[in-house]
């Protein structure tokens, strides 16, 4: 599959600084590869693979910060959905938060779907999948399958839309961090 090029370099950096962070993270508390590996039940090339790139689904990168200690708080930057009373909105708004894993993925969903609603609120599918260069069919796929999408992928809705998606982390227990890290935001 190929990787969608970025619409501004201030989004590859965006991730690059995310994963720096975690990497720096997991190296400071002393934490191999290997572990991350197991914990995840993947292998040790596999974690690696993770830090190596910065082109991953949201919810892979997720998983790997949850596990050393970190969650990832997305969040638009010039970028508001219209308060319309959506349906899907509310229903995202309550959904399942029992876990860090569930409401990370509610999130997710959450964040993605305020682009649909600001996509939809200023300007068609066609309009939107000629600004980042797909098909006015490729841009409702996306919109209704996020929940595996690319961070990448959300990057370019929302700078196609005049935005940016921007992330934040924030302290959560690990399996392998006893101590719940100190707050720092990236």
């Amino acid at each position: 599959m190929r990787i969608p090029d970025d619409l501004h370099d201030d989004d590859r950096l965006s991730r690059q600084q995310l994963i720096d962070s975690l990497r720096c993270s997991r190296k400071t508390r002393r934490l191999s590869l290997v572990r991350i590996g197991r914990l995840l039940g993947i292998s040790t090339t596999a974690a690696s693979a993770i830090e190596d790139r910065t082109t991953w689904q949201a919810r892979t990168i997720m998983t790997y910060a949850r596990t050393i200690g970190w969650r990832i708080h997305w969040h638009l930057i010039d970028l508001a959905p219209p308060d319309d009373g959506d349906v899907m909105a509310a229903v995202l708004a309550a959904g399942n938060t029992s876990t860090p894993a569930s409401e990370d993925r509610v999130h997710w969903q959450r964040t993605c779907y305020d682009l649909v609603r600001v996509r939809r609120a200023t300007i068609t599918a066609v309009a939107m999948g000629e600004r980042i260069g797909v098909t006015e069919n490729a841009v409702h796929h996306w919109e209704a399958n996020f929940d595996g999408s690319s961070v990448i992928a959300a990057q370019r809705h929302a700078r196609a839309l005049g935005g940016r998606l921007d992330w934040a982390l924030h302290p959560v227990v690990s399996p392998l961090v006893s101590v719940v890290p100190s707050p720092r935001v990236a």
